[in-house]
């Protein structure tokens, strides 16, 4: 007969590792497949970002900063596209268990104006199910609060959303970005 360890000395509700230096992905949920988060963060962080296409890339590219003033932004000057608004929240992903940026677009925020920092809500330890409405991966997005508060003590402390964006992106300050760093990926 095997002996078991003993279990006296088990913690079943000590929160995730903290993720302040670590890859956290930014997630938008996929057609047909709800994305539920549990909030880490206490707002949402508002960021003017530019999609840049990247067929090698899951989802076929991504996010830039937008960097002022739009006339020596390379994304506005070269491809002559307008910034989008995105908000990001700080969340940890109960699917696979993992620190992830929550992707908001101005709809999502839209369909559920708490998401809004002017609410004045403290979203940390409430429940955020993002969905697509249709079938397309940029169909718009809807997000739903839900309530139900967790226990500050087994809630995983709230993340920098800037340094993770800025990780991200591959830069300590968002004017390093180059547009280079993208050429021949479209």
């Amino acid at each position: 007969m095997t002996s078991r360890p003993a279990t006296t000395n088990v913690s079943f509700s000590v929160p995730p590792p903290d993720a302040s230096d670590r890859y956290v992905p930014i997630l938008s949920p996929q057609p047909g497949i709800p994305s539920r988060f549990l909030i880490l963060g206490h707002a949402v962080l508002g960021c003017l970002v530019h999609w840049v296409s990247d067929e090698r890339m899951k989802g076929g590219g991504r996010t830039v900063p937008h960097t002022t003033p739009d006339d020596t932004c390379p994304v506005c000057v070269s491809r002559n596209q307008k910034p989008r608004w995105h908000g990001y929240l700080a969340c940890w992903w109960e699917h696979s268990s993992r620190y992830v940026l929550a992707d908001l677009t101005v709809h999502a925020v839209q369909t559920c104006p708490s998401l809004v920092p002017a609410s004045g809500l403290d979203l940390r330890g409430m429940s955020l199910l993002l969905r697509r409405i249709g079938k397309s991966r940029n169909s718009p997005v809807s997000a739903e609060l839900v309530q139900a508060k967790r226990d500050e003590k087994t809630l995983a402390a709230d993340f920098d959303v800037s340094a993770a964006l800025m990780r991200l992106w591959g830069e300590t300050s968002a004017r390093n970005w180059r547009i280079d760093d993208l050429e021949g990926r479209e």
